[in-house]
C-alpha cells in the first residue's frame, strides 16, 4: 500500500536454501515480513519490519519443520526515479535484503540481493 510518495507498507514472501557456514546442514526458510518503507529522493528505499518464518532444518541425523520470529531490513536503489508529473516512479530496483531469524538453537541469518521492477 502506497500512502504518499515517501511511506509504503507492504508484503514480502520469499523462500531462500541454506547452507550452514560449519557445515552442519541445511534449510528452508519461507520469509513471511510486513515492511514499513521510507523512499529518499525517488530513488533509494529503505525498509524494516517484523516477520514471520517457516523453518524447515536438516542437520545431520535429525530435521524438522517450525515457525520462527524475525526481522527484515531492506536496501534498495531504483535506477528510473521519477516519472511524469506527480508522485510516480518506475525502474528498475536493485536491493540488498538482511533477514535474522530467531530460531530455535540459535540465530539465523541470511543475506540477499533482488532485481525487480518498481512501478507506481
Amino acid at each position: 500500500m502506497q500512502l504518499n510518495d515517501l511511506f509504503s507498507l507492504y508484503y514480502q514472501n520469499s523462500v531462500t536454501t541454506a547452507i550452514f557456514t560449519d557445515g552442519s546442514g541445511v534449510g528452508v526458510l519461507d520469509y513471511n515480513s510486513a515492511l514499513a518503507n521510507l523512499t529518499l529522493a525517488d530513488t533509494v528505499d529503505l525498509g524494516l519490519g517484523p516477520s514471520f518464518t517457516v523453518v524447515a532444518l536438516s542437520a545431520g541425523n535429525s530435521s524438522g519443520v517450525a515457525v520462527a520470529g524475525g526481522m527484515h531490513a531492506r536496501v534498495a536503489v531504483n535506477l528510473g526515479g521519477a516519472s511524469g508529473a506527480g508522485p510516480r516512479r518506475r525502474g528498475v530496483s536493485l536491493g540488498v535484503d538482511v533477514h535474522p531469524t530467531f530460531a530455535p538453537g540459535g540465530v539465523l541469518t541470511t543475506a540477499g540481493f533482488t532485481v525487480g521492477y518498481e512501478w507506481f
